[in-house]
C-alpha cells in the first residue's frame, strides 16, 4: 500500500507499508511540482566555484565551507563549526580571496531559503548548482547550514541564529551560548554568499 503525505511547503515523502507493518521513508523530487531552482536559474564561472543567482543577484560558492572541487568532492577537512568559528573562517578566507573576491559572507535566512529546492525532500537543493556528497554517507551535520540571522528566544542567557536543514528545506534554530542545549545545536555547516554586481 502507497500512501502519499503533503508537507509543509509542498515536500513530499513516500511511505511505503511493508508486509510487516512497518514504514519506510525514500526521499526524493517530485516531478508534479514545478523545480523552484531550476539550474536555468544560474550562471555558472568559468572555473565552476560559484553561481550566480539570476533571480537574487547573489554569488553563491557552490561547495560548503571545508569542500572543494567540481563536484565538491575534496574534503579539505570540513568539521561542523559554531558560529563564532565560522565567522573567523569568513574573515580569513576575505584576507585572501575565493574566485577574485574578498567579499564573501555569511546570508541571511532569507536568502539562505532562496536556494532550497522545494519539489525535493531527502537533500532539498539543486544538486547540478551545489553539489553534494553522496546521499547515502553525508552527516546531518553537512546539512545543517548556518545564517547570519538572530532569533530572539526566551531562554535566560540563550542567544540563537536560524539555519536550514537541506534534509526537507525547513527553518531549524541554533544554539549559539545555552548550557541547556546540546551540543549538536551549537554548530553547524556553512555556505558563503555575496552581493553580485554587474
Amino acid at each position: 500500500m502507497l500512501v502519499m503525505i503533503d508537507l509543509k511547503l509542498s515536500r513530499l515523502l513516500f511511505l511505503c507499508f511493508l508486509s510487516s507493518g512497518s514504514y519506510v521513508v525514500s526521499a526524493g523530487c517530485n516531478t508534479n511540482i514545478a523545480e523552484t531552482t531550476p539550474t536555468s536559474r544560474f550562471v555558472f564561472s568559468t572555473t565552476d566555484e560559484v553561481v550566480i543567482d539570476k533571480s537574487t543577484g547573489l554569488m553563491w560558492k557552490r561547495c560548503i565551507e571545508g569542500y572543494s572541487g567540481e563536484s565538491c568532492e575534496v574534503d579539505d577537512g570540513f568539521k561542523a563549526v559554531t558560529y563564532e568559528q565560522a565567522l573567523t573562517n569568513v574573515e580569513t578566507l576575505n584576507k585572501t580571496g575565493f574566485a577574485g573576491f574578498k567579499d564573501w559572507r555569511m546570508p541571511n535566512i532569507k536568502e539562505l531559503r532562496s536556494i532550497v529546492e522545494e519539489s525535493c525532500s531527502g537533500l532539498a537543493l539543486n544538486e547540478e548548482v551545489f553539489p553534494y556528497l553522496s546521499k547515502d554517507s553525508v552527516e546531518q551535520k553537512f546539512r545543517e547550514i548556518m545564517s547570519n540571522t538572530p532569533r530572539s528566544y526566551r531562554e535566560s542567557g540563550a542567544v540563537w541564529i536560524w539555519g536550514i536543514d537541506f534534509d526537507d528545506g525547513s527553518v531549524v534554530p541554533f544554539s549559539l551560548e545555552s548550557s541547556n542545549q546540546a551540543s549538536d545545536s551549537i554548530s553547524g555547516a556553512v555556505r558563503l554568499v555575496r552581493n553580485y554586481a554587474n
